[in-house]
């Protein structure tokens, strides 16, 4: 009871405030972040230049939380949960976002296993799923990671199955249903339930060549 006591407490204090108390408990968070009103329940954070959070994520149970410079997880309502009860490896509840990526509203990333996601990356609309766990018949225990890739856009509704996962500039569009692991696929469009590759790009689109930090165009 007094651990929720704490981390209540802790989630309404003003960021900056919130910030410096959590450096003292041996976080690493640069000044320039900022953290909203949130449910902190993570062993280790590690925020660098410009990363943010906002207001009504909740994050329950992580063993740590990475984030690169002006990364964001810029919406509300996300959910970013791990059970201890069910597995110690080292991979375990931990959760890696790259440089400039974002994640918007309403998703949920299921954290038995590590999830990655690379620089400039959009988990993009809303209501997507992340699961790192799951049962077999012959495996009551089937948890893997998941990772996206650099440049990569998640479109609204999309679930990615243990061990599954997409390589550099790929759109995965609305509604799919990725199983397998399409990290060594680049530069494509994978789509369908299940996912499979339906169009290759060059690399040179607008999309793949912009800083989506903040949903803002690339500085010259």
């Amino acid at each position: 009871m007094i651990k929720y006591i704490k981390l209540f407490l802790l989630a309404i204090l003003p960021s900056r405030l919130k910030i410096l108390l959590l450096n003292m408990r041996g976080h690493k968070i640069h000044p320039t972040c900022k953290i909203g009103i949130c449910y902190l329940d993570i062993a280790h954070i590690t925020l660098k230049e410009g990363a943010s959070i906002n207001h009504l994520n909740v994050f329950k149970g992580l063993k740590s939380l990475e984030m690169g410079s002006y990364a964001r997880i810029g919406g509300r309502l996300n959910w970013f949960t791990a059970s201890a009860l069910h597995d110690r490896t080292p991979s375990f509840g931990k959760l890696t976002i790259g440089d400039g990526s974002n994640i918007t509203s309403k998703h949920f990333f299921d954290l038995q296993q590590q999830i990655t996601i690379g620089k400039n990356s959009l988990i993009a609309g809303f209501r997507s799923t992340f699961w790192t766990h799951g049962y077999r018949t012959t495996e009551p225990s089937n948890n893997h990671s998941i990772t996206i890739g650099d440049h990569c856009y998640i479109g609204s509704q999309v679930i990615f199955t243990p061990g599954s996962g997409v390589g550099d500039m790929v759109f995965v569009g609305t509604g799919s249903v990725v199983t397998k692991d399409h990290t060594s696929s680049n530069k494509c469009l994978i789509a369908g339930n299940p996912a499979g590759i339906r169009k290759k790009y060059t690399g040179g689109e607008e999309f793949f060549t912009t800083n989506h930090s903040g949903f803002k165009p690339r500085k010259k």
